[in-house]
């Protein structure tokens, strides 16, 4: 994109004068959420199935692409990243690709749950290919969202308000799509027809396009950013003068893994191991139902302790329940009550994530002088796009060591073993592990002297 000078008088009045985000706006960032993470949580929920099961694919093969296709998101996010810090138009650095990034979104979509009718390696060139497509198309709507956060306002309640409300707006999808589909599933009376899933990311893709529309209508950046040129030489000062940021990816990594593989062989878990799918999506919107309460309290909890502290809290709380459906795994009681309690982990981490992103470029910028946002963002967001082919993966890796056969009606004890470790072990070792992580993460206490260090003028 050509460079063009935002209109920096406009723009530094508003900065020196720091109003609150009215509510609408606040509305509108988190609203594009709810399009995007319903595709992907289309994805997360059905697609391994629909590969093993519809296209009848090997599960450890998928489960090989699934990881590997995460080593291209090494190269790609950071380049998109680079050219987010170097993009300057009248609309902003980050606006100007959410409505071409969430066409490019639902199409990809649409052609990963397309049954294309191919066979042996055509077929599993066609998988690598889609999948990839999708999760790059991703990055191009995710990555952009994600950097605007600290552009729209440097007040940190606000930020954390902006944090909270996507939160609340993953919830709603991570809630929304298997009532839906499984509601259409009901309907149809057929689960392995391949056109039900097309017409859901069809379905789902459209509302995706229509609110990342309403995102770019109403919302603004505000936060001047002088245009420079960013060397890369230069940038590793940013990442490697403060570890920050090593302990959000890590954390990132852990209970999104946690997420990815709890929600991936859920189907199977209630397929093959309970027997009884009725639960299944009454399971699968009680895990993301916990995001609700948290998006409200996390500003004041954010304020008053810390966002660190927020998202340790809900590592506890996931833990808790995922320790009940360890205690429990053919009981729906505690199925539903762990699943509800377990989702807690992930929506107290993504209610405080997006912010401490913001914290993180701030930090960086006060150090160094560098701001690198979207950079930052990119290097947060590969533990997000790594746990999601690695939970999957393992999933996929844990049937095909077991000779899963999706012809069966019955599986074996070793199939129901491993699905045993995805569904339950995995999550719970993830949210153990990311809560004692983020004991490590101390850049709370030292914002208020980075937001100085910020609000003064230099020399």
């Amino acid at each position: 994109m050509n460079a063009a000078e935002p209109e920096t008088p406009a723009i530094a009045a508003a900065v020196a004068t720091k109003p609150r985000l009215r509510f609408r706006e606040i509305f509108s960032y988190g609203l594009a959420d709810l399009g995007q993470i319903s595709l992907m949580q289309l994805s997360s929920i059905y697609l391994l199935y629909f590969y093993t099961d519809i296209l009848l694919l090997s599960a450890g093969t998928v489960g090989t692409v699934l990881l590997l296709s995460r080593l291209w998101d090494t190269i790609d996010d950071p380049i998109l990243g680079y050219i987010v810090d170097h993009t300057y138009t009248r609309w902003g650095r980050c606006r100007p690709y959410l409505v071409p990034g969430s066409i490019v979104l639902a199409l990809s979509c649409v052609a990963l749950f397309w049954h294309p009718g191919l066979e042996g390696t055509a077929l599993l060139v066609y998988v690598i290919l889609t999948y990839n497509l999708f999760n790059m198309a991703f990055s191009v709507t995710n990555l952009p969202m994600t950097a605007q956060l600290p552009l729209m306002t440097d007040n940190d309640d606000d930020r954390v308000r902006l944090s909270s409300i996507r939160a609340f707006f993953q919830a709603g999808a991570y809630a929304g799509v298997p009532v839906v589909a499984e509601w259409l599933f009901g309907q149809l009376g057929d689960r392995n027809n391949p056109a039900t899933y097309t017409w859901l990311a069809v379905a789902f893709g459209v509302f995706c396009v229509l609110v990342f529309i309403d995102t770019f209508r109403n919302t603004r950046e505000r936060v001047y950013v002088k245009p420079e040129k960013l060397i890369l030489k230069e940038l590793p000062r940013v990442f490697l003068g403060d570890s920050s940021w090593v302990f959000i990816l890590l954390c990132n990594i852990l209970v999104s893994t946690a997420l990815f593989a709890r929600t991936t062989s859920a189907i199977y878990h209630f397929q093959y191991v309970v027997q009884d799918m009725q639960w299944f999506g009454l399971f699968m919107t009680l895990s993301s139902i916990a995001m609700l309460p948290f998006s409200f309290v996390a500003t004041p909890l954010a304020s008053r302790y810390g966002k660190g502290k927020v998202a340790i809290l809900g590592c506890v709380i996931g833990s808790v329940g995922n320790l009940l459906v360890l205690w429990q795994p053919l009981s729906p009681v505690f199925l539903l009550l762990g699943s509800f309690l377990s989702g807690f982990a992930i929506a107290a981490f993504i209610c405080v994530l997006f912010a401490i992103e913001g914290d993180l470029a701030d930090e960086a910028h006060a150090r160094t002088g560098i701001r690198a946002q979207a950079l930052i963002c990119a290097a947060v967001a590969l533990g997000y796009k790594f746990s999601l082919g690695l939970g999957a993966g393992s999933v996929g890796w844990l049937l095909g060591a077991a000779n899963y056969d999706a012809t069966a009606t019955i599986a074996s004890a070793a199939v129901q073993q491993a699905i045993t470790v995805a569904f339950v072990w995995i999550p719970l070792v993830g949210n153990v592990l990311g809560g004692v992580v983020l004991l490590f993460y101390k850049l709370d206490a030292r914002l208020p002297s980075i937001k100085l260090a910020l609000a003064s003028p230099p020399g």
